[in-house]
């Protein structure tokens, strides 16, 4: 076989005192053990940490990554010979039309886990480092093999895993749903051609690795690892689906299984990275088997060759990297020429070309060149597509698919619907402006097991006299698709008689039946479909029904269909979600960490549309303040539609002193929402196009003004424009002393409406009554002023109001200058508590306004102090224990269906896994709940007599 390449080898070894021994040798001549004392070893011992940081942050190559390039040039070539051989052997790959190939072979392991991809070309040009040089690359050699190398390319089809690793109960879990997409998108194409076949394994315990390796013959040619990874192993899964970290020995045992291994792709973390710190301190000389990486040691014992990463790449770069590469490859390129087609993409493209991500991967060799790993020469043959048949009526899809933050919920509702789960009907639930877009990305990723799906909104039965007959001929039109068979209903038939036959077809076919926007059904349509559904549900078959709307399970599904059924409950992403995301996608926006918070806050929220725009303006403009760009985002942005069916929950308050602050108060409950892990915004009259809000302030205009004294009709007469405008919560920050049998009858009323409401105990420093709020159906709130009921509080503890006390300024949240020109006291109190009030609702929906009043009682420090020489007990919000309790709530009801395992039961309750886990505990801990095992998985259920509690 004719030299494809021309070969530089250069081994770098250390010596002591300091000393470097550098050799080099080519065809054309060598130069051995060439002395290069007084070699900078902190400061190239730093440079894996200076490429790691320049990486995590998005810095635009720093001058510290130039100064790095230039000391390992000077490594390399700053003998006269060594650069004289260097040059000679370029030139000759140049005369002959070859790339040249530089072979960096270094020890001890901090030699060779330097950045060798940034060390600077001798001869100059506008590319600076020699690895993105034309022809020229860059590759590490390994210290030692233990297996014969193959030489001969591989016929097609050459046999690919793509093993994507996700932990549930990892603390930083990635859509592998769109990797999995973004990869197999690209090889499309060449699988479809027969050049290549891709199995996915994205439950990757060592058990299902084995199954997947065991099915092929001799195994595969190219493993390819997309997850979380160190130095010293990955991150897998237990058959549990937690986290099961795999040490780098385990898993290249592993590779031994198949024999015609060609190459290992670690697109996890740091599988190239430099040695751990005690590797460092160790003396790595004197125990040379240790490998500094798994890269480094899959290619000593398991692989020809391995490309590894020495940082933390973002998602879109990976992304990148790999649609080059594989094209490339599956192109007849040789492995350095697709790595280097790879690297020049990541470096030409518009938002990562700046930054340092093209010198993150390595490629290890074990001896044998770079070359081709498919023979492109050798005949394929055609793999034909599957088959399916689709109709999707009235669904909105959007067209920005990578911007998703829900993976653990969207594993849960693909693992239903693709059959891979016990359940047979998915219920989502949540705001229309988050229920459809994430149902349409369910149906994205469904497998290519799946041959039929019908999609259906609510809207599409709008007037229709039998809902049934009309869903009949949707699947049947379908079904005559898939097989070319007419089918037509007896004459007479109704659509509950035809539907007894088409349920016998659907049912024995991988077929996806998604109705969206239940709440909209009306009662003829939903009194005929739910005899669909529980049919559905209850018979055994490959069918898979999804269901999503604002609706109890309960009422569309039989009693006996819940063990049969998952929740996924959709809401707002918390801070912490928004920010595990924007670190995985866009890692330039940490350049203004601490300015990213307030971005959220200001109004991005969890819109991930608008972070995606943030980011390009940040590339753009590296040193503006993220924070300016906000405002022209937000006017942008597309107006939502008003789902008046929906209605986000509603609050009003009368007080002047904050019809001018109504949106700095909107803000700062937006900022307690944020501080205690509730994802959403608060609206204003002024504030729209939320798709799921946590609240609104109705702008019900105040009787009260500086020049007018409001009269009880006035006050009446707002609360009635307030009710009227579908008020949940209201706030009575008004009072008049004495006592007021008509403000009893109202609240009575309003407290029968489900109207939670909020009075203010008032500030004179007596026990006289304060109407409305000494009703019994009001919340009073009273001022605490250093933990203790304030001495201007007025307080009847006969009466028993004011019921619950808080701080009676809102310093206790962030930002603490909201009202700073209100006086202290009740009136800022209840201000607080009607915030608390709105943040623990919006939770639960499920709640009624007397559930909300009594959680927050009940959830309340209980304390006493000593006020008129008598001790006083009293009660003081807590707005962490309410909030844990309505949490709470929403596990248990999950549990009432059934166990769940804790991803289960993440997705049922839409709570984050930071959120749960101390939520369990606690549960687990007062004997609510236990553990099960039911065999594949870890599960929890309802305690004995805990459901009836």
């Amino acid at each position: 076989m004719a030299m494809n390449f021309e070969n530089f080898d250069v081994d770098v070894l250390a010596g002591r005192r300091n000393q470097l021994w550098v050799s080099a040798r080519s065809r054309l001549g060598a130069v051995y053990a060439v002395p290069r004392p007084g070699w900078p070893e902190e400061e190239l011992r730093e440079a894996g940490t200076t490429l790691r940081d320049a990486v995590l942050h998005a810095d635009v190559v720093p001058e510290e990554t130039r100064q790095i390039g230039k000391m390992l040039q000077e490594v390399l070539f700053g003998d006269p010979e060594v650069l004289a051989l260097f040059q000679r052997t370029r030139g000759a790959a140049a005369d002959l039309g070859r790339p040249l190939i530089v072979r960096v072979l270094g020890a001890p392991h901090e030699i060779a886990a330097l950045p060798w991809e940034l060390i600077l070309d001798p001869e100059g040009g506008s590319h600076e480092f020699l690895t993105l040089a034309p022809a020229a690359h860059v590759i590490r050699c390994a210290r030692a093999r233990t297996f014969p190398i193959p030489t001969r390319p591989i016929e097609p089809p050459l046999h690919i895993l793509l093993v994507l690793s996700s932990p549930e109960d990892n603390t930083l879990p990635f859509d592998l749903y769109e990797e999995k997409r973004s990869v197999l998108s690209e090889l499309a194409p060449l699988v479809h051609s027969g050049r290549i076949t891709v199995d996915v394994e994205e439950r990757p315990s060592m058990e299902n690795l084995r199954r997947c390796i065991s099915r092929r013959t001799r195994g595969y040619h190219v493993v390819h690892y997309l997850g979380h990874a160190s130095q010293a192993g990955l991150i897998l899964e237990t058959r549990m689906g937690t986290v099961r970290e795999i040490d780098a020995v385990q898993f290249t045992r592993l590779l031994h299984s198949c024999p015609e291994l060609r190459l290992v792709v670690y697109a996890g973390c740091l599988t190239a990275g430099p040695p751990l710190e005690d590797e460092f301190e160790s003396s790595s000389r004197d125990n040379w088997k240790l490998s500094p990486s798994i890269a480094d040691l899959s290619v000593r014992v398991a692989a020809p060759a391995v490309i590894g990463m020495q940082a933390v790449l973002p998602f879109p770069t990976q992304r990148i990297f790999a649609r080059f590469f594989y094209s490339a490859l599956a192109s007849g390129r040789g492995l350095a020429d697709a790595v280097q087609l790879a690297r020049t993409a990541i470096r030409s493209d518009e938002f990562v070309g700046s930054y340092l991500d093209w010198a993150v991967p390595s490629l290890f060799v074990a001896g044998a060149d770079p070359g081709p790993v498919l023979d492109i020469s050798a005949p394929a043959t055609p793999v034909s597509r599957p088959v399916r048949r689709e109709l999707k009526l009235g669904l909105e899809e959007e067209e920005e698919r990578s911007l998703f933050a829900r993976p653990s919920s969207l594993r849960q509702a693909v693992n239903v619907v693709s059959g891979r789960s016990s359940a047979r009907t998915l219920v989502i639930t949540g705001a229309p402006g988050l229920r459809t877009p994430f149902v349409a990305r369910v149906l994205d990723d469904l497998t290519d097991d799946v041959s039929l799906v019908l999609y259906v909104h609510a809207r599409e039965f709008a007037g229709a006299p039998d809902p049934v007959l009309l869903l009949c001929e949707w699947v049947t039109e379908l079904l005559t698709g898939l097989d070319g068979r007419d089918r037509q209903p007896q004459p007479g038939w109704n659509g509950a008689t035809w539907w007894k036959r088409v349920l016998e077809e659907i049912t024995a076919s991988p077929a996806v039946l998604v109705f969206d926007g239940l709440e909209d059904l009306s009662e003829i349509a939903s009194e005929g479909l739910r005899g669909v559904f529980r049919e559905l549900t209850l018979r055994s078959g490959q069918a898979r029904l999804v269901l999503a709307g604002l609706v109890d399970r309960d009422d569309l599904l039989d009693p006996r269909a819940g063990r049969y059924t998952k929740l996924i409950t959709l809401r707002p992403l918390e801070w912490e979600s928004v920010f595990r995301w924007i670190r995985w996608n866009f890692p330039e926006l940490l350049r203004h960490e601490d300015r990213l918070l307030a971005c959220y806050k200001a109004g991005l929220q969890d819109d991930l549309t608008l972070w995606t725009r943030l980011a390009e303006k940040v590339a753009s403009q590296p040193t503006t303040d993220p924070i300016g760009h906000v405002p022209s985002l937000l006017s942008a942005r597309p107006e939502i539609p008003d789902y008046t069916s929906v209605p986000p929950l509603r609050a009003a308050l009368a007080h002047p002193d904050v019809a001018g602050k109504v949106e700095a108060f909107a803000d700062w409950i937006t900022t307690l929402a944020s501080d205690h892990k509730v994802g959403g915004r608060v609206l204003t009259p002024g504030r729209t196009g939320e798709p799921s809000p946590i609240a609104e302030l109705l702008p019900v205009e105040s009787p009260f003004t500086p020049q007018y004294t409001a009269t009880d009709g006035d006050t009446l007469g707002w609360v009635n424009r307030a009710v009227s405008e579908g008020t949940n919560v209201l706030l009575f920050d008004f009072g008049r002393p004495g006592h007021s049998e008509i403000w009893n009858r109202v609240c009575s009323r309003l407290k029968q409406d489900q109207v939670l409401l909020i009075g203010i105990g008032g500030d004179t420093g007596d026990t006289e009554p304060n109407y409305p709020g000494w009703c019994k159906d009001v919340l009073t709130v009273g001022a605490l002023a250093n933990n203790q009921p304030a001495r201007s509080a007025t307080w009847d503890p006969a009466a028993r109001k004011p019921e619950l006390f808080a701080p009676n300024d809102l310093a206790w949240a962030d930002p603490p200058h909201a009202f700073v020109d209100i006086r202290p006291g009740s009136y800022q109190a209840a201000l607080g508590v009607l915030a608390a009030a709105l943040l623990v609702w919006s939770v639960d929906r499920s709640l009624d306004a007397e559930q909300v009043r009594k959680i927050l009682l009940d959830t309340a420090r209980q304390s006493s102090t000593t006020r008129d020489s008598k001790r006083r007990r009293f009660r003081a919000l807590d707005l962490d224990a309410a909030l844990a309790r309505a949490r709470t709530r929403l596990l248990v009801k999950a549990l009432e269906h059934g166990p769940a395992s804790r991803r289960e039961l993440v997705a049922a309750a839409g709570l984050s896994r930071t959120v749960t886990r101390p939520l369990l505990e606690g549960l687990l801990a007062d004997r609510t709940i236990r553990v099960v095992d039911s065999g594949d998985e870890k599960k929890f259920e309802l305690s004995d007599g805990a459901a009836a509690a």
